[in-house]
């Protein structure tokens, strides 16, 4: 959880763990030259912002890609575990679409409404950061609708299978009932 302050000459943040997540924000800043120093305080939180949202962007990633692992491993032999691991996904990804939510709504609230110390000019650039955080709350329902006909697939390839057994035991059936009426 990250909080931003912003004043007309200040950005304030505050987190609750340490995690690196503004270093590329930091090293625009200390390079000069750039708009962070030229736009003042109301950029630099949007700066800030952007950071936060491109960091969900490898996190969604890795998700997907579990996804698609999962998937192949599905089509080549289904087993029961696999429910439980794409379940695990599914919840994991509506705990990241449940914190991409609020994020979502105040990118909103600031590239379309008149809040002051954001001006025009800056509030262009959150305007595209809201389009940013719709995208990846979007993927993450693309991958959730993904998870959901992954489970489908698991559960129709198992039934599949029982039911190629069932057969093979029904022929035995057959085969050795009559045998057995006979003796």
């Amino acid at each position: 959880q990250v909080n931003l302050f912003v004043g007309e000459k200040f950005v304030l943040t505050m987190q609750e763990r340490k995690i690196d997540w503004d270093e590329p924000v930091r090293k625009r800043i200390r390079e000069g030259g750039t708009r962070i120093r030229s736009l003042g305080a109301n950029y630099l939180s949007f700066a800030l912002l952007d950071s936060i949202v491109d960091n969900y962007y490898p996190v969604i990633d890795q998700y997907s890609e579990r996804l698609d692992t999962l998937e192949e491993e599905i089509i080549d032999s289904p087993a029961q575990d696999e429910i439980s691991r794409i379940h695990e996904i599914r919840n994991e990804l509506l705990a990241l679409r449940r914190g991409l939510f609020p994020l979502k709504e105040v990118t909103r609230i600031l590239s379309r409404e008149e809040i002051l110390p954001i001006t025009d000019e800056t509030r262009l650039f959150y305007r595209d950061c809201f389009d940013h955080v719709s995208q990846l709350v979007a993927t993450i329902e693309t991958d959730r609708e993904i998870a959901r006909g992954l489970i489908d697939l698991c559960l129709s390839s198992l039934s599949n299978r029982m039911n190629e057994v069932m057969k093979v035991l029904t022929i035995i059936a057959t085969i050795f009932i009559p045998l057995g009426f006979i003796a």
